[in-house]
């Protein structure tokens, strides 16, 4: 069945798990018209919601195998953000593929998915449809996101959606967190325009940029690769990255230039360090020595360099960017 023959009432006697290929807006809505047909037949269902990386494809399984305390019956909604299945996943999936049906139900939606061979594996008891099918305008992407930001009290414009999207791309999954982290700031009630929009995620990248120099002070390359990735899945661009990045690591390196010669005071005046944060950039900056900054600050100006010049991908140089300051190379 292709996703232009999906309708909420076809899926009554339909298979139990549905895969879904494709986070896009017509993913969001295809699984909205799954979750209401569900829905009509099982007025007591309960909807667990799951979103890796906290959860992943075995805990969503392991809800679905289990039976309900009280008979309910469970809709277990899980994103993932992979755009390929590991060998243990598709092993897994064709395992319960060919199990048999436990009342429950599954929906599953992932990046994207490249058909393969495995997927023809698949037995009847699994639906999938490839969301990429269904082509959305930008007008209709834009007018989705306005009206889910209204829902949350947000003050969106068409200009601050078009900010989102080109930062965030049409994930709708990305660009919910996204809601959800403009919803939680105090600047909640602002008027949303693409000049707010963009402020707004350079603060947060600044925030990030401070929590990566602490990784690389502690020499955690995890950590560090973990934080870069967040700061792009949340809008952030390379450039501003580089930017607080930069700062950081300047007066991380005036402080060991001038140790011992500025009190407290003069330097948080000289380097503009936001009080509250004194200390601990004091405590980073002690546990670099002066060649290393000096390295760091130097690779700071190549990445800048390269992500104007080279047409690759923003986290891949940003990568390679860390992996030169754990290894050297």
């Amino acid at each position: 069945m292709k996703f232009y023959d999906f309708k909420p009432d076809t899926w009554q006697g339909a298979p139990p798990i549905f895969l879904a290929a494709g986070d896009t807006y017509h993913s969001n809505e295809i699984v909205d018209q799954a979750r209401k047909a569900l829905h009509q037949n099982h007025e007591d269902m309960v909807v667990e919601k799951m979103e890796s990386p906290t959860h992943q494809l075995s805990d969503a399984v392991e809800r679905y195998e289990t039976f309900g305390l009280w008979g309910e019956v469970r809709l277990i909604d899980i994103r993932l953000d992979q755009s390929k299945f590991s060998d243990s996943d598709k092993e897994l999936f064709l395992k319960v593929s060919k199990s048999e049906p436990t009342g429950n139900f599954m929906l599953v939606r992932c990046a994207s998915l490249t058909t393969s061979n495995w997927l023809k594996e698949l037995k009847e008891n699994i639906f999938f449809v490839d969301c990429h099918l269904g082509k959305t305008s930008k007008n209709e992407l834009n007018q989705w996101l306005i009206s889910t930001a209204a829902t949350r009290g947000l003050m969106v414009d068409r200009q601050g959606a078009r900010e989102l999207i080109a930062r965030l791309g049409d994930s709708v999954g990305v660009l919910e967190n996204a809601l959800i982290l403009m919803e939680l700031s105090n600047q909640s009630q602002r008027n949303w325009d693409a000049n707010a929009v963009a402020d707004f995620f350079f603060q947060e990248t600044q925030a990030n940029a401070f929590d990566l120099a602490e990784a690389l002070s502690n020499r955690d390359l995890k950590k560090s690769l973990k934080l870069a990735d967040n700061t792009f899945q949340k809008g952030g661009h390379i450039l501003d990255l580089i930017g607080a990045l930069r700062l950081q690591f300047k007066r991380l390196l005036m402080l060991k230039l001038h140790q011992g010669q500025w009190n407290r005071q003069t330097t948080i005046e000289k380097l503009g360090i936001p009080p509250y944060f004194f200390d601990k950039t004091q405590k980073q900056a002690d546990r670099f020595v002066l060649p290393k900054l000096k390295k760091i600050y130097t690779e700071l100006y190549n990445l800048d360099r390269d992500s104007k010049m080279l047409s690759l991908n923003e986290r891949d140089l940003f990568e390679m960017f860390i992996l030169r300051l754990f290894f050297g190379h």
